[in-house]
C-alpha cells in the first residue's frame, strides 16, 4: 500500500509523482511517468530542475517500463530531501529526459498544483 501526489504537466503528457510506499518499509519515491502508456516510455538520462537553475535535483534515476523513477538507496536520503524541497517548492520545474528513440523530452510542471498533496505523501512516510 501507500500514498502518493502527481503533478500534472503543462502539456497533459507526464505526471511527476511523490509516493510513499509503506507495504514493506517506508519509502519514498519520486517518479517520471508518461500519462499515456500506449506512448513510448521515457528513457535515461533524466534531470529534474527547478526552473531558473541548471543545478540538478539531486537524485539517482532508475529505469522501468513505465518511466524513471528515483528512491531511497541503503545510504542515501536523496529521494526523501527532494519530496521535501518539492513540498515546499512554488516555482516552475523542468524535467528533461528522453524517450525511448533518443529523442529529447523537455517537460514542465507547475509545483504550485501539488503543495497539499504532496505533504500527505511525505508525512506518511514520516509519520508511519
Amino acid at each position: 500500500g501507500g500514498i502518493s501526489a502527481s503533478l500534472l504537466s503543462n502539456d497533459g503528457a507526464y505526471r511527476l509523482v511523490v509516493r510513499c510506499d509503506f507495504s514493506y518499509q517506508s519509502d519514498i519515491s519520486i517518479q517520471f511517468l508518461r500519462v499515456n502508456r500506449a506512448d513510448a516510455p521515457t528513457a535515461l538520462p533524466a534531470k529534474l530542475t527547478r526552473l531558473g537553475s541548471e543545478e540538478a535535483i539531486s537524485l539517482v534515476w532508475e529505469q522501468t517500463y513505465a518511466g524513471v523513477f528515483a528512491r531511497d538507496g541503503e545510504s542515501d536520503t536523496e529521494a526523501t530531501a527532494a519530496a521535501a524541497l518539492l513540498q515546499d517548492y512554488s516555482g516552475a520545474l523542468r524535467m528533461d529526459a528522453r524517450d525511448q528513440s533518443g529523442r529529447k523530452l523537455r517537460v514542465f510542471f507547475d509545483a504550485r498544483a501539488g503543495h497539499s498533496a504532496i505533504r500527505r505523501a511525505t508525512a506518511a512516510c514520516y509519520n508511519s
